[in-house]
């Protein structure tokens, strides 16, 4: 068997070796990395250029950590509240008001027989119409130049009495002169079944109308020459309406005194109707110099209209009858137009350049279709009667003085 002795001393001697190559291996990796850096590589930052990076990152931190400034507003444009102005203003009503269909009586011959003719020359008995104050109120607000908002309510309130006795017989035939009534009363004398006549005869009307506006429109953008600006909104009414009649009869009207009732004879009419629906229309203005100005309006209305209750009452025209007569027309629905239409002149005055004072004048005109709901009723009762146009009109003048703010 043969055994294989290794020295220690010789493995010692190997270790020893690799030890050292391994050293130099190193030695030679660090020198070739030291040359590099000194010849290829820029040296190290210095402490200064390590504190002006520290800066200049805590800047551009500060100034993306926070919102984006707003942008600076236009000098031109005043503040939010500035925008907005007010407006209040008050006119002064001065209006005539007519109603078609408010025709009384005719005048007649009513001879001994109880029968009534006609005269050679007649005379027709109307309802006598007035001027009467009344008043308007508004306010107002606007955004700059662009728009206003104005709310208005108008008030008016008339009566007008009529009272007239018969034109007297001018002929030869014997007979009175009288008043041959209209529909105002229905019934009929029993004698000749003719219209009951009287000698004297008196009436009131009495008219009460509330009005309201709201309207939405575009000022003026020029102060001088001719312009335009049109207005669109709602428009709402409320009218009421009184007609009684007073009629003193003649014994030979129903054939003998003692078939006289109380006299006079009265005769009860009344109508209350309501109505909403849009209104558009347009102002006109001529800007003259010193701050004077001419004015126009044109404007019409649609209106869902309702008459709540039209009612007729009259008592009896003779003791030979029971009792008298009524009629009634409840919630009658319709459509009702209204034109408007005014001319005038103005005057205006800025304060301050914050306040506005105005002063105007017009003389105004007002169109409303089939007012006359008491004589459409009437008509229908009584047989062959028409009346022809039952419409109400408006006319006069109107002073208003406005302040905005």
């Amino acid at each position: 068997m043969r055994i294989n002795v290794i020295d220690n001393g010789f493995l010692m001697k190997g270790r020893l070796l690799f030890l050292v190559l391994i050293l130099g291996l190193i030695a030679a990796l660090l020198k070739r990395t030291l040359f590099s850096e000194t010849r290829g590589v820029p040296p190290p930052p210095s402490k200064e250029f390590f504190e002006e990076l520290l800066a200049t990152n805590d800047q551009n931190f500060a100034i993306s950590s926070k919102a984006p400034p707003p942008p600076e507003p236009n000098p031109k444009l005043p503040s939010l509240p500035d925008r907005f102005h007010y407006s209040t203003s008050a006119s002064f009503t001065y209006w005539y008001a007519k109603e078609d269909g408010l025709n009384l009586a005719e005048s007649a011959l009513l001879l001994p027989s109880g029968i009534t003719v006609a005269p050679p020359s007649g005379s027709v008995l109307k309802q006598s119409f007035a001027y009467q104050p009344g008043f308007k109120v508004g306010i107002g607000m606007g955004y700059l130049d662009l728009w206003d908002l104005i709310a208005e309510y108008t008030y008016f309130r008339g009566s007008t009495t009529t009272n007239e006795t018969a034109p007297a017989n001018t002929t030869d035939l014997t007979a009175t002169g009288v008043w041959n009534m209209d529909d105002w009363f229905l019934q009929v004398t029993p004698i000749s079944y003719q219209s009951l006549t009287g000698r004297q005869l008196s009436s009131t009307w009495k008219l009460s109308m509330d009005l309201g506006d709201l309207t939405i429109g575009f000022p003026y953008k020029k102060k001088r020459g001719l312009v335009f600006s049109p207005f669109g909104g709602l428009r709402s009414v409320w009218i009421r309406q009184r007609m009684n009649l007073a009629l003193t009869q003649t014994a030979d009207s129903i054939g003998d005194s003692a078939l006289l009732p109380p006299q006079p004879l009265k005769s009860y009419n009344s109508s209350n109707g309501w109505g909403v629906g849009p209104r558009l229309g347009v102002k006109g203005k001529y800007g003259l110099p010193l701050g004077l100005r001419l004015d126009s309006l044109l404007g019409a209305s649609l209106l869902y209209t309702q008459y709540t209750h039209v009612r007729h009452f009259e008592k009896k025209a003779s003791e030979a009858f029971d009792f008298g007569l009524e009629a009634h027309m409840n919630n009658y629905d319709c459509v009702r137009p209204i034109l408007d239409l005014n001319l005038g002149i103005g005057w205006g005055m800025n304060i301050y350049k914050k306040y506005n004072i105005d002063l105007a004048a017009s003389y105004d005109f007002s169109y409303f279709w089939s007012q006359n709901m008491m004589r459409m009723m009437l008509d229908e009762f009584f047989g062959g009667s028409a009346s022809g146009s039952l419409d109400l009109y408006f006319q006069g003048l109107t002073i208003t003085t406005s302040f905005k703010f």
